[in-house]
């Protein structure tokens, strides 16, 4: 176990620096753009995360990660719902949020007790805790990984959000307590959209916040009310796709998603009691809910209309690898064109490189996926290796022949 202060190997974060705060002058907002047409994302899977419910959840492009401060554990289960693995985190962590990191590295937030967060390894060890220098408390909810692996952390009992540096260990706060532009009140969640540019769930005051990556305000959008667009209770989930695509969760409130310009597109109902959502690489949307028909605690997985449900077919006597590359038929099976992302894990670790995909509504196409090295590797190592393919729709299990 780590302790405060220590370095996060994981992101190279030296975190004895000094908590400086950005006064760099507000950006004039960004003009909102005119609404894109809906792509009607709807239900495309559901499962259930146990007897409570998951506090927070995040996604990769093989897997989806939960925490749960009811039962003190991690779940990691592959993007159709097969538990992988899971393992304890103790009573001692309260978590509200979770974050996966470079090389697998989760990161808990311990929320209750403000013990700061805590990093562990894929297989559970733990071997950091960090928090802001200084600070007379830390009460960590949300939390998000940029590409160069500094980490976010909203706190909205402090009314802020804090980034720390992966590469000087600097810690800087983002917004200060208010309703005004570039103010917080009760920020829940943080994302870090592709260009940079942070955005912040700001619960009590019903918006969503953009912020530069200096710190800077740069754009508000949302409100209080029943409207296009509004929310009717607190804002607490955010996440960013890929694309720029943004969707938001509150406890009572469908997940509403808007344009990479903050305009309203379009709200779809996962569930009642959303505590937390997530995006992943092919912009489905894992929302941690109270699922209904019939009621669980569960993760409801949103996929847009385009996607398409397609199915994975292999010859049962196996499939061989031909010049690193194995070639798997996906088949469409809806009347609309199906697109997605086709990976290939064994015990939900990845062998090759997800490969994107995108088939006629009713058709069919080889696809080919290139074998990572140590997905090569663990194919050498024995005649046949049994693994998992996945699209948008479900998975099937494949036999690989070296």
């Amino acid at each position: 176990m780590g302790s405060h202060g220590c370095r996060w190997t994981a992101l190279g974060l030296a975190l004895a620096g000094v908590v400086t705060v950005s006064t760099a002058a507000p950006e004039p907002a960004v003009a909102r753009g005119p609404a894109q047409p809906a792509e009607d994302w709807s239900l495309s899977g559901r499962w259930q995360v146990g007897e409570h419910r998951a506090n927070a959840v995040d996604a990769t492009a093989t897997s989806v990660v939960t925490v749960s401060d009811l039962d003190d554990r991690v779940q990691t289960y592959t993007t159709s719902g097969v538990l992988v693995s899971q393992f304890s985190i103790g009573d001692e962590v309260r978590p509200q949020g979770i974050a996966i990191g470079p090389g697998g590295a989760l990161l808990v937030g311990d929320y209750s007790n403000g013990t700061g967060v805590h990093a562990y390894r894929s297989n559970g060890e733990e071997y950091a805790t960090f928090a802001p220098p200084g600070a007379d408390s830390f009460h960590p909810w949300g939390i998000d990984v940029d590409s160069a692996g500094n980490a976010y952390v909203a706190d909205p009992v402090a009314d802020t959000v804090y980034r720390f540096d992966a590469a000087t260990g600097a810690v800087t706060r983002i917004g200060t307590s208010g309703a005004g532009l570039g103010r917080l009140d009760n920020p829940y969640d943080v994302a870090v959209a592709p260009d940079g540019t942070i955005l912040v769930a700001d619960g009590n005051n019903h918006r969503v916040q953009r912020f530069a990556p200096g710190g800077a305000f740069v754009q508000s959008f949302g409100s209080a009310g029943t409207g296009p667009g509004q929310f009717t209770s607190a804002p607490r989930s955010i996440d960013v796709m890929p694309d720029g695509t943004i969707a938001v969760g509150g406890a009572d409130d469908p997940v509403r998603i808007f344009t990479a310009a903050g305009a309203f597109v379009q709200e779809v109902r996962a569930g009642t009691e959303v505590t937390s959502l997530a995006v992943g690489p092919d912009r489905s949307i894992y929302v941690a809910a109270l699922l209904d028909s019939p009621v669980m605690w569960g993760i409801a997985k949103l996929s847009p209309a385009g996607a398409g449900a397609a199915t994975v077919k292999a010859p049962k006597k196996g499939v061989r690898v031909t010049k690193r590359k194995v070639a798997l038929r996906v088949r469409c099976v809806s009347a609309t064109p199906c697109s997605g992302t086709l990976t290939l894990t064994a015990k939900g670790k990845p062998l090759a490189k997800p490969t994107p995909y995108s088939i006629a509504g009713g058709g069919s196409a080889k696809v080919r996926v290139e074998l990572t090295k140590k997905g090569l590797k663990k194919i050498r190592k024995k005649p046949v290796t049994r693994a998992v393919a996945t699209v948008t729709g479900g998975t099937a299990k494949v036999r690989i022949r070296r």
